[in-house]
């Protein structure tokens, strides 16, 4: 981390896949006319069409809160026979709880469940599953 190239190292995958800021689409101000009615009717069109734009925006953000809340009792487990070892798991855990040796090994205690490595991993060698009750 801290590479200045964003966690997903330029290959178009961020935190969360399909989540981020950036991810929404901007809206432009429609082109007034000189008749009052029809600037109005526009304005009025895009400003339902960006309420629905953040209508979209709140359920999503509401959404991944929801993911990261279930999140605090899941952790990371590494499927070997996936694992190629190549480590970006380790540069994208908040947490530090994973190594590498060969392959990837997840510290179940120190896991958050916040699934970014399962996001960022180019093998899909990393799941979530629930914790283990003590």
């Amino acid at each position: 981390m801290g590479r200045g190239r964003g966690m997903g190292r330029g290959r178009g995958m961020g935190m969360g896949a399909d989540f981020g800021m950036g991810s929404w689409p901007a809206l432009e101000q429609p082109a007034f006319s000189s008749e009052p009615d029809v600037d109005r009717e526009k304005a009025e069109a895009f400003l339902r069409g960006q309420a629905q734009v953040l209508e979209q925006q709140k359920d999503e953000v509401e959404q991944r809160i929801r993911e990261l809340e279930a999140g605090q009792n899941l952790v990371a487990v590494v499927l070997s026979d996936k694992c190629a070892g190549c480590g970006i798991c380790i540069d994208v855990c908040p947490t530090g709880a994973i190594e590498v040796s060969e392959q990837a090994v997840v510290n179940s205690e120190a896991c958050s469940g916040c699934a970014a490595c399962v996001s960022e991993c180019p093998n899909e060698a990393i799941i979530l599953v629930q914790k283990k009750s003590k």
